[in-house]
């Protein structure tokens, strides 16, 4: 196995409060080329806390300065994963130690596509504070489909985690003041500041589960349309090909990440079902 080198320790500030309180996360980075995680973090790094503990994550430093997704393997798929077969999951189980430290997580991203249309992972528990981020879209489910993320690893735990696709790769500095204003909402909602940002969103906000996903097998997904994530698919249309594969729609289905060449193994497209 030829594997590329890079770091397997994240760069972690801690800050702390003025008084005892809850420890939280906010990691950026796990991927290398969603820089607005990053960017937000640097807005960060002077924050004054009323209370608690605060570690602000850069997850994978390497894959940064190389603008990849990742190096050998995606990282987001090695928390929790009980092996040690990459450098991914050395680095994994180094981040680890501060995710075990803490209360909750909120892991910042951004999406590899050009649509307008942030959004928030959580699982059902999470919902009454997922409500209060500033984004229309707040999705559950995701543990059953890809366990090894950082998110899965804090639920496995009976922790909160987060995942905010705060929006498109293409376009970082439009979504700082959006991601900043869901930083707000966690670090209030615990007690770590005093700001107002808790204070009920004016967004709408869908409720979408995700029920499957499609692997790659190798060949080329070809849609039938330029879908974009949280897109509703017509009702039996055959929305995508792989291969022999024919893939076709049913009420009230939206597809997520559809990618026309993801490498075998990785996902494909996965499937929701709007709840509210």
């Amino acid at each position: 196995m030829n594997l590329k080198k890079f770091s397997e320790s994240p760069e972690v500030i801690t800050i702390l409060g003025q008084k005892p309180g809850s420890t939280l996360a906010i990691m950026v980075g796990v991927h290398g080329n969603e820089k607005i995680g990053p960017m937000v973090l640097n807005k960060l790094r002077g924050l004054r806390l009323a209370s608690g503990k605060l570690h602000l994550i850069v997850a994978n430093p390497t894959a940064l300065e190389q603008s990849a997704r990742y190096i050998n393997v995606n990282l987001n798929r090695r928390f929790d994963s009980g092996v040690n077969e990459y450098p991914e999951d050395r680095l994994a189980r180094n981040i680890q130690t501060y995710l075990d430290s803490s209360d909750a997580l909120l892991d910042i991203h951004s999406y590899n596509e050009t649509m307008d249309r942030p959004f928030i992972i959580g699982e059902l528990n999470e919902l009454p504070l997922m409500a209060k981020m500033p984004v229309s879209i707040a999705s559950t489910g995701w543990d059953e489909f890809e366990q090894g993320a950082s998110d899965y690893y804090m639920h496995k735990r009976g922790k909160i985690g987060l995942c905010l696709e705060c929006g498109s790769s293409d376009r970082p500095k439009q979504y700082i003041e959006l991601a900043l204003r869901c930083v707000n909402v966690f670090l209030a909602e615990y007690g770590l500041t005093k700001h107002s940002a808790h204070l009920p969103t004016t967004v709408p906000q869908k409720h979408i589960k995700v029920a499957s996903v499609v692997h790659s097998d190798g060949n080329p997904t070809i849609f039938s349309a330029n879908y974009s994530t949280f897109d509703e698919l017509e009702p039996g249309i055959v929305f995508a090909q792989m291969g022999k594969r024919t893939f076709t729609a049913n009420q009230g289905e939206h597809i997520l990440f559809p990618r026309t060449n993801a490498k075998k193994g990785d996902e494909a497209f996965l499937i929701g079902n709007q709840i509210i």
